[in-house]
């Protein structure tokens, strides 16, 4: 009996001691690992560049990316942006300007803007015609996510106001894309109407390190709600009413009916066109009924030819999110008659991708 009951100890102490070794290891692994915590929640802004660009040397940008797509899920959509720009900040600042290709759609192509920021704060405005051209060789002619975070850009680089604005769309005429509206320009407004500002963190030795973000609203001017798209070169112009529907959306509480009222004070017939598909745009819900509470605002509008422009935006929206996949998109224009659905169409194909 004595002898089993140490055999019986020995082995005890034996499975103890491999217990412990098994446990030490794992809080070690723990320790030592960071993809175990989320570093979008658990690090300051600064830390989180830092981290992301550490992490992106190590295991490279695509997957570094898909990593951090992962984990930025959890924010709702405008934090989900604003922490894009954080990686973005970091890709620049690991790969330099080849990183671009890394860089998607995803979280409202909040890794553009900053990609691009850090880029143009790096090396100055020279270098927009040189990250056009790798634009183009990483997504095409009409890959226009790309060209639309120079314009951000170049916006967050020169200043926010009307002067910085003429400035870095005379930059945007120098690029490929030659559209009416997106690229270029399209960013550089967004950027005007809803500045990415930035704000010193000093160390602890009072010097600036690095720099916190976030996202304002580009202050109305109560006498003229249309500027500053009615204070800028013709060729820009359609671009501006396009963008400016999303600020005055903003701005005057969701209230379309204001909406409407403004688009239908631009005198010439093309830019109030766009203004009309830009509030289309501007409301396309999602969801179990977002189709049927698009058409129901676009019905609201005062004349057929004003909701039509509506339908028209709602279906380019919905298009442009679906990543080209016909048979899947919610149609607005689907209950019109022939000749309506036609123009409809017709307004809505922007860009020439639709079938």
């Amino acid at each position: 009996m004595k002898t089993l009951k140490i055999k019986k100890g020995k082995v005890f102490k034996i499975f103890l001691i491999i217990l412990i070794i098994i446990v030490s290891i794992e809080i070690a692994l723990l320790l030592n690992s960071k993809d175990i915590k989320n570093p979008n929640t658990s690090l300051s802004a600064p830390n989180k560049i830092s981290y992301w660009t550490k992490r992106i040397k190590k295991i490279g940008p695509q997957e570094a990316y898909a990593e951090f797509k992962i984990m930025n899920e959890k924010y709702i959509s405008g934090q989900q942006h604003l922490q894009a720009h954080i990686f973005g900040e970091a890709l620049y600042s690991s790969e330099g300007i080849l990183g671009i290709s890394t860089c998607d759609n995803s979280f409202s192509f909040g890794c553009y803007h900053s990609f691009f920021g850090s880029a143009v704060s790096d090396k100055g405005v020279e270098i927009v015609k040189k990250l056009d051209q790798t634009c183009l060789e990483s997504y095409g002619p009409k890959g226009l996510g790309c060209p639309h975070g120079i314009g951000h850009g170049l916006i967050e680089y020169l200043g926010h106001d009307d002067k910085n604005l003429i400035k870095g769309l005379a930059q945007c005429e120098k690029l490929s894309w030659k559209g009416k509206i997106f690229g270029c320009s399209s960013g550089a407004f967004m950027e005007y109407f809803f500045p990415a500002l930035t704000s010193p963190i000093l160390s602890q030795e009072g010097k600036v390190e690095l720099s916190s973000l976030t996202t304002s609203i580009h202050q109305l001017d109560p006498l003229n709600s249309h500027a500053p798209c009615n204070q800028i070169p013709e060729q820009h112009k359609a671009s501006c009413y396009y963008e400016i529907v999303p600020w005055w959306n903003i701005v005057y509480k969701g209230d379309m009916a204001k909406l409407e009222s403004l688009c239908s004070e631009i005198e010439e017939n093309e830019y109030r066109k766009y203004c009309f598909i830009s509030i289309g745009a501007t409301f396309a819900y999602s969801g179990e009924k977002g189709l049927e509470k698009t058409i129901s605002n676009c019905q609201s509008m005062k004349t057929i030819e004003r909701e039509d422009l509506c339908r028209a935006g709602a279906s380019w929206r919905y298009f442009s999110l679906s990543e080209h996949d016909n048979t899947s998109i919610p149609d607005p224009c689907a209950d019109l008659s022939t000749s309506r659905k036609e123009a409809c169409f017709a307004n809505s194909n922007i860009m020439g991708l639709k079938e």
